[in-house]
């Protein structure tokens, strides 16, 4: 059972149950049995204690630890799956759908009976969505200067919280409290903390521009990918701490906090490749155990 704040164990699990990445999507992996197409995403529920897995077949299906039995299989009836992420409050999960008009629609669900909580139509793919930590809001930021919406996870409302703030956010993550968000954009890099209810900005810096895949290895520093360079960046002060060359495309990025450990997955023809590097405060180190083709 994968302990809280320890993903690798998790993701491990779950890549390695699965035929392998396409080409087609950077994000989808073949399951072996099971689900009928490509998987969109897969995620270790740590309230639930589950793992759940969307796919391309519009089913959302929900994994038994320490076996690959399921426990639950939720059909989507309409449109097609693009993403999922899991509420770490509470049994529930938000999954975003592509409609047949080309509209998108992000809806939550309980996964232990499927029962669809709220939905909410959106114009476009959201760039980023996550739930806070303690499971209060769902926010999402939009490809539109006004980007981020925040959506009270009871109800379904969107808040006011943060409507006028400006630009594009391509990544964002609550503190633990709730009480501020950590924002960047990626076509300059900013790095800025607000206050979510009063909305005034708390803190600003300069960070890397063009930065990918980004993840937070535990609540200081942000880890990003770019042009063939693993980062990772203080997020108080937005300085690059260490940044790797990676021999090949990376098209994931998993940290445990426990270990200070990143990985990265990445793909070269029709191979995918798992690299492991240990973050030791000032250098990027690789780690050999976990280096390997797939």
């Amino acid at each position: 059972m994968p302990k809280k704040g320890s993903l690798i164990g998790a993701w491990l699990f779950a890549f390695f149950i699965f035929a392998g990445i396409t080409t087609a999507n950077a994000q989808s992996l073949v399951l072996n049995t099971n689900h009928r197409d490509h998987i969109v995403k897969i995620v270790y529920h740590e309230h639930a204690r589950l793992y759940v897995s969307a796919s391309r077949d519009n089913t959302i299906r929900i994994w038994t630890p320490d076996s690959l039995k399921i426990k639950q299989v939720i059909p989507v009836t309409k449109g097609n799956i693009e993403h999922l992420v899991a509420n770490p409050g509470n049994d529930t999960a938000a999954v975003v759908i592509r409609l047949e008009d080309g509209a998108f629609e992000i809806f939550t669900i309980d996964i232990s009976s499927g029962r669809v909580l709220f939905s909410i139509p959106v114009q476009d793919n959201p760039i980023h969505l996550c739930f806070s930590p303690q499971g209060s809001y769902l926010a999402y930021s939009m490809p539109q200067m006004n980007s981020l919406y925040i959506h009270d996870t009871r109800t379904g409302r969107r808040m006011s919280y943060l409507r006028d703030v400006e630009g594009i956010m391509s990544y964002f993550t609550f503190s633990r409290s709730e009480a501020n968000i950590m924002t960047y954009q990626t076509s300059t890099g900013e790095l800025s903390y607000y206050d979510v209810r009063r909305g005034n900005n708390l803190s600003y810096s300069a960070a890397a521009p063009n930065l990918s895949h980004l993840t937070m290895l535990g609540t200081r520093y942000l880890v990003g990918y770019r042009a063939n360079e693993l980062y990772v960046i203080d997020a108080v002060n937005g300085r690059t701490i260490a940044s790797r060359s990676t021999t090949f495309p990376v098209i994931s990025i998993i940290t445990d906090t426990q270990t200070n450990t990143i990985s990265t997955i990445s793909r070269s023809g029709s191979t995918s490749r798992l690299e492991s590097f240990v973050f030791n405060g000032t250098a990027l180190l690789a780690s050999e155990q976990l280096d390997q083709g797939i």
